[in-house]
């Protein structure tokens, strides 16, 4: 119950979209952004940009676990990440309009509201 409560309180502070098997938060800051991606997939033309360099990105043994069981939801939004080891993902490639953006903060922010929703659908 209290994971539902703290889901509550977010809603003055996120916005509630639906996309795909469920329902994902998305901080008021990048629901523009976001919203014009998933504009982009409902079109067919959502484009990914690889990066030069891969991006690696360390997260908590918990976090890890739970990104891995989603990367065919991020390759539908238009990341390409893989495993690397140790709790460490290689970042290959982004949507192309999120090539400007901080791309550890912005995983490290998707696995957070994954975590959200997964404690929110555990009560």
């Amino acid at each position: 119950m209290a994971a539902c409560r703290r889901c509550e309180s977010l809603d003055s502070l996120r916005r509630l979209t639906s996309w795909l098997e469920g329902l994902y938060f998305i901080d008021q800051h990048a629901a523009q952004l976001w919203g014009r991606i998933l504009a982009q997939h409902a079109r067919g033309d959502l484009s990914s940009q690889p990066l030069l360099d891969p991006v690696a990105v360390t997260l908590p043994t918990e976090s890890a676990y739970l990104l891995a069981d989603q990367l065919d939801m991020l390759r539908t939004l238009g990341f390409e990440v893989e495993p690397f080891g140790n709790n460490t993902f290689l970042v290959r490639s982004v949507p192309a309009l999120m090539i400007q953006d901080d791309i550890p903060a912005t995983l490290r922010e998707i696995v957070d509201e994954l975590e959200i929703r997964q404690s929110c659908a555990v009560t």
